[in-house]
């Protein structure tokens, strides 16, 4: 299917689970399909299937694309990007509300330094690295909003 899409900015900050899914596939350079048939023959490496409200990736081989939710496949992401996760209480938030936060620091390849929020460390840790790569924004197909 893959027709042209209308598409969204959003802030990277902000960014939900489904929102982080396609962006990173986005980063690491993956080629995606945007379709409402979870069936349809796979023609790049992942698959972004749509029905009303729920979004589900899938992998050339099958395989669900979930690095903001599978430590597996996020993790690797993050430490591959020098990109640190730690826990922090979050006052402004409530009384006892854990959050995480992540850093990648300024280096020689690396002439800034980024920090970014999240409510786990996959979700802090991806933020971190897409504000790297794609910046404060980055546009997305709205069917996957």
């Amino acid at each position: 299917m893959n027709a042209v899409l209308a598409t969204k900015r959003i802030k990277i900050a902000e960014a939900t689970y489904r929102q982080l899914n396609y962006l990173t596939a986005k980063a690491q350079g993956y080629t995606i399909t945007v379709t409402p048939d979870p069936y349809e023959d796979m023609r790049h490496d992942i698959r972004a299937s749509y029905a009303g409200d729920k979004v589900r990736f899938y992998l050339r081989c099958g395989m669900l694309w979930a690095p903001a939710t599978i430590n597996e496949q996020g993790h690797p992401i993050c430490d591959q990007h020098d990109i640190a996760r730690e826990p922090y209480i979050a006052k402004e938030l409530g009384p006892e509300r854990r959050r995480w936060k992540a850093h990648k620091l300024k280096s020689k390849v690396n002439p800034r330094s980024y920090t970014q929020h999240g409510d786990t460390s996959l979700q802090a840790g991806l933020r971190c690295y897409l504000l790297s790569c794609l910046g404060e924004e980055a546009e997305m197909p709205v069917e996957l909003c």
